[in-house]
């Protein structure tokens, strides 16, 4: 008959056992920092994922200035000469002319403060200018009927316009009729207060006016007429040639007369940029 093991002999077994309980790591105590475990009936809160870190636009100098593609991107000069194909500036002369000399703002292309406003939304914008669209006609508001036009009841109902605009003709009509005379009779109200007197000094007033208006049309169209041959005799006959002096004293003029001229801060870079970025 065999018999069971003691239990010495079983604890020493567990103990020296390459399973034992003496082979299982220990838990190390909990620090101060720590963070509790999580309730298995409460969900732990997730942290938000943070954005990935923005690319560097480009050295501290350069952080004010739009870069290539968005200058690229907003370009309203496809002609222009800068970095990119564009230009804060529209270019002095057309690229696509024969002899390069045409002016750019005699181009198409060339838009002025008031075409360009609103023609980045879209590309089919991009070619509408303001000289060739019709202005916008619109409708009288209908300020008739029992609502005003603060929203608030009215009484008695206003008229629509046409039939109040009839109704104030023929007003004025019924009025005129009765005051009109016949031609020679002048009523004795109007002899006793002077109405008559000054009715009559205005009408001669009016008609010295018209009479003094024609001679002053006459003499502006004969002034005109007259200027009109002089140019196309001084553009008929031959200029003699002038002395070196007097060309140098007018283009002296003219020089100095720009230089004394205000010149705005946009204007002097605009100038700066003409210069050192466009090719001639």
């Amino acid at each position: 008959m065999s018999s069971r093991p003691s239990k010495s002999n079983t604890g020493a077994g567990k103990s020296s056992g390459p399973g034992g309980d003496g082979a299982r790591p220990k838990k190390r105590p909990a620090g101060p920092y720590d963070e509790p475990c999580p309730s298995r009936f409460i969900k732990p809160a997730r942290k938000p994922r943070l954005p990935p870190w923005l690319p560097r636009a480009g050295l501290d100098s350069e952080l004010e200035q739009d870069s290539v593609l968005l200058r690229a991107a907003n370009n309203f000069y496809p002609e222009g000469d800068g970095e990119g194909n564009c230009s804060q500036y529209p270019p002095l002369m057309q690229a696509d002319s024969w002899t390069r000399g045409v002016p750019y703002r005699d181009s198409y292309d060339h838009t002025g403060p008031s075409d360009s406003i609103g023609n980045c939304y879209t590309v089919a914008t991009k070619t509408m200018r303001l000289r060739n669209m019709p202005p916008k006609k619109r409708e009288p508001p209908k300020l008739f009927g029992p609502i005003g036009p603060n929203g608030e009841l009215q009484f008695p109902p206003l008229k629509p316009w046409a039939e109040r605009e009839r109704e104030r003709l023929q007003e004025e009509r019924k009025g005129s009729s009765r005051n009109k005379l016949q031609k020679g009779l002048v009523r004795l109200e109007d002899l006793v207060s002077g109405a008559y007197d000054k009715r009559k000094a205005d009408e001669a007033a009016a008609k010295q006016r018209r009479l003094e208006k024609k001679r002053q049309e006459k003499e502006a169209a004969d002034l005109f007429a007259k200027e009109t041959l002089r140019r196309k005799l001084a553009s008929l006959e031959f200029e003699e040639p002038r002395d070196p002096d007097d060309q140098k004293k007018e283009m002296l003029a003219i020089t100095e007369e720009e230089h004394y001229r205000f010149l705005d801060p946009e204007d002097l870079k605009r100038v700066e940029y003409y210069l050192t970025v466009v090719s001639i």
